[in-house]
C-alpha cells in the first residue's frame, strides 16, 4: 500500500467558461464506508472515511471549473474539517438517504453562503427534498431511498450549474475533474461520469435551470441514463477511481493518493 500523497498541479488549459457549485454529501463517521471496514484497524476507519472526504473537497476547491463546494452532512466533526478546507456545510435536514441529501444541497447551492461557512438552506416552500414537502418528478427517488426531486426545472440549483460529486474520490486531481466538467457544459444538459468499472456513478451535473435529479445507489450508471443523462467516459481515471472496498483502496494509491489520506494510511504502514 502506498501511503505518499500526490500533488496537484494546475493545468495549463484556458480559464474554463462555466462556473460549477459542488455538492458533496458525507455520512456520519461511524455509519460511512461499511465495505472498506477492514482496509485499516477498525479504530483508524473514521479517520480514513474523513480523509477522503478531505481530498475530494480539496480538489474540488482546487478546480479552476468549480466557484464552490457545498458539504451536506450532519457530522460536526466532518463539518469542521471541510469548512477549514473552505467549503460551506448544510446539515441533512431531509435525513432521507443519499438521492435527497444531493437534491437539498442542490437546491442550497443557488442560496448565499455566509463567511463563517454555513450554507443558508433552501426555504420550506422550495426544499423538495423535505418529507413529503413537494410534488416529486418521475423516477427522481433513485436506489439509495428517500430521493426527492420537485418537478420544476430550477431544482437544479436555482440558476447555477451544480455538480454532484461522491465524497471517495481521495485520488481525484483538479485537472481530470476539470476536463470532465467542461465536457459536461459541452453536452448542455445532465450528464454524468461512471466510476471505473462502469456501473456506479462518480459525478453528475446540471446545468443552470436544470433539476439535478439523482440517481445514485447500485446500478447507478444505467440509471442516469435512463432518466436522460449523458454519459461521459472520458480518460479521467483520477476522478472515476471511487473507493467503496480495500481493492479500490489500493487502485488509488496506485494512481496517487490526496495528501489526507496518504497521511492517514502512513500512520498504519
Amino acid at each position: 500500500m502506498h501511503c505518499h500523497g500526490q500533488s496537484t498541479t494546475q493545468p495549463t488549459a484556458p480559464e474554463p467558461t462555466s462556473a460549477w457549485v459542488a455538492v458533496v454529501p458525507v455520512k456520519p463517521l461511524p455509519a460511512a464506508k461499511t465495505r472498506l471496514r477492514g482496509a485499516v484497524p477498525e479504530a483508524v476507519h473514521p479517520d480514513l472515511v474523513l480523509a477522503m472526504a478531505r481530498d475530494t473537497v480539496a480538489a474540488a476547491l482546487a478546480c479552476r471549473a468549480v466557484a464552490r463546494v457545498v458539504v451536506v452532512c450532519d457530522d460536526p466533526a466532518v463539518c469542521a474539517e471541510l469548512t477549514e478546507l473552505g467549503a460551506s456545510c448544510l446539515p441533512d435536514t431531509p435525513a432521507a438517504g443519499l438521492n435527497a441529501a444531493l437534491t437539498y444541497g442542490a437546491l442550497a447551492a443557488g442560496q448565499a453562503v455566509d463567511p463563517r461557512g454555513r450554507a443558508d438552506a433552501p426555504e420550506p416552500e422550495t426544499a423538495g427534498a423535505r418529507r413529503g414537502g413537494a410534488e416529486a418528478s418521475p423516477g427522481s427517488a433513485g436506489p439509495s431511498g428517500g430521493g426527492v426531486e420537485t418537478s420544476r426545472g430550477g431544482a437544479g440549483g436555482v440558476g447555477v450549474a451544480v455538480v454532484a460529486l461522491t465524497a471517495d474520490l481521495p485520488a481525484m486531481r483538479p485537472e481530470d475533474l476539470e476536463a470532465a466538467l467542461l465536457a459536461a457544459a459541452r453536452a448542455g444538459r445532465r450528464a454524468f461520469v461512471p466510476d471505473l468499472e462502469g456501473t456506479g456513478t462518480v459525478l453528475l451535473a446540471a446545468p443552470a435551470g436544470e433539476a439535478l435529479a439523482p440517481q445514485f445507489g447500485p446500478g447507478s450508471a444505467a440509471a442516469h441514463q435512463r432518466s436522460g443523462a449523458v454519459r461521459l467516459d472520458g480518460d479521467w481515471p483520477s476522478l472515476r477511481r471511487d473507493v467503496d472496498t480495500a481493492a479500490d483502496l489500493d487502485a488509488a494509491a496506485r494512481l496517487g493518493l490526496g495528501a489526507h489520506t496518504g497521511q492517514v494510511l502512513c500512520t498504519v504502514a
